[in-house]
C-alpha cells in the first residue's frame, strides 16, 4: 500500500477499534468495527489487496491459502462498498 495514505488509513482503523465494535440495533455486538474511507481510496485499497493476495495468499496450486482467504474477505468488504 505504498501509495495510500498509511498513517491515515491506520488511525482511522486505529479510532474505529477505540470506538469499539458497531451495535446492531444499539445492543448487539456485531464483532465488526465502522470507519469511513474517502472514495478516491477504496480502488486503491482494492488494488493493493488484489496485489497482495497474488503474492501472499496464493499456494503453488494457485488455489487459496488462510491468508488468501483473509485478503479475500477484505476485498469483498470494499467491493460491497462501491
Amino acid at each position: 500500500m505504498e501509495r495510500l495514505h498509511r498513517v491515515e488509513l491506520i488511525e482511522r482503523l486505529e479510532e474505529a477499534k477505540r470506538k469499539g465494535v458497531y451495535l446492531a440495533k444499539g445492543q448487539y455486538a456485531t464483532d465488526k468495527y465502522c470507519f469511513k474511507v474517502p472514495k478516491e481510496q477504496v480502488n486503491e485499497i482494492r488494488e493493493e489487496l488484489s496485489v497482495l493476495l497474488t503474492v501472499k495468499g496464493l499456494e503453488i496450486d494457485g488455489e487459496l491459502n488462510a491468508i488468501g482467504f483473509l485478503i479475500e474477505n477484505l476485498i469483498d468488504i470494499f467491493e460491497s462498498e462501491t
